[in-house]
């Protein structure tokens, strides 16, 4: 499969697109788990909305967010269902819910066919001071590949 050396090639190459502070001295304050629930692809721009749950690390606290993801490059992919994990990467644990809200940008990579596996690599949040890193990935229903760059935007459910 030629996708698999280009996806593995791209997410290598991620470590250094990320800002500095993204990767000095960071500590993992949680994880943030989504579910897809809207999904739009034309090919080059894509576009996707989910339903996601930020849980503290130290099993305290738990806060839903709806993230929005906007994709340029080539997103061939038919997705049925996707589910995404991060864990969460902030130079301290201090505020991290409120720092999680914001946008952030990075690189994305998936390949389906039947099921699939990715990942998406993000920086951002308030001042840039959280990193999202896949510890899963993305695990998806559908056919298709995707390798681009990626904007998210994620939002508090009030």
């Amino acid at each position: 499969m030629k996708s698999a050396p280009l996806s593995a090639a791209l997410l290598a190459s991620a470590a250094f697109l990320l800002p500095a502070q993204a990767h000095a001295q960071s500590v993992e304050v949680g994880t943030l788990i989504c579910s897809l629930t809207q999904d739009s692809s034309l090919i080059v721009l894509s576009s996707s909305e989910y339903a996601c749950t930020f849980e503290a690390s130290d099993g305290g606290l738990s806060k839903e967010y709806i993230a929005e993801f906007d994709t340029v490059g080539l997103d061939l992919t038919a997705k049925d269902e996707e589910q995404l994990g991060w864990l969460v990467l902030a130079a301290s644990a201090t505020d991290v819910p409120e720092k999680l809200e914001g946008t952030y940008g990075g690189v994305t990579a998936d390949v389906a066919l039947g099921l699939g596996a990715g990942a998406k690599i993000l920086v951002g949040g308030s001042a840039d001071a959280i990193s999202l890193q896949p510890f899963s990935g993305s695990v998806q229903e559908g056919v298709g590949a995707t390798i681009g760059l990626e904007r998210l935007r994620l939002s508090p459910v009030n």
